[in-house]
């Protein structure tokens, strides 16, 4: 997968708000060096930060994703990368947050 997408994305709609990285980090309770990473693709935010990140900056994550995932192994691989060494219960959490989105895409 190219984190490039994501992060480039992310930088565009962080830079039309007229945020500064230091801006978003605190709002999404990150260090400015981590947003840094994200934008330029060598890191990949977790779900709960993606999450933050996608309503801060006012768009969905479906579309901060889009072409990102192209395949749903590629999702599996995705999000068990961003679990990465999770506990149970911000997995769980997670999961919850997940169905929520899903529920309301739904309706």
């Amino acid at each position: 997968m190219d984190y490039k997408i994501l992060g480039k994305r992310i930088k565009k709609e962080r830079l039309k708000r007229d945020l500064t990285q230091v801006e978003l980090a605190e709002e999404v309770n990150v260090s400015e060096s981590h947003i840094s990473l994200i934008e330029r693709g060598y890191r990949v935010p977790r779900v709960d930060t993606l999450l933050k990140m996608a309503q801060r900056l006012g768009v969905s994550v479906d579309y901060l994703l889009d072409n990102y995932v192209e395949s749903s192994d590629d999702l599996d691989k995705y999000i068990k990368q961003i679990f990465g060494a999770q506990d149970e219960k911000t997995k769980n959490m997670t999961i919850k947050i997940l169905k929520a989105i899903a529920d309301d895409y739904d309706n």
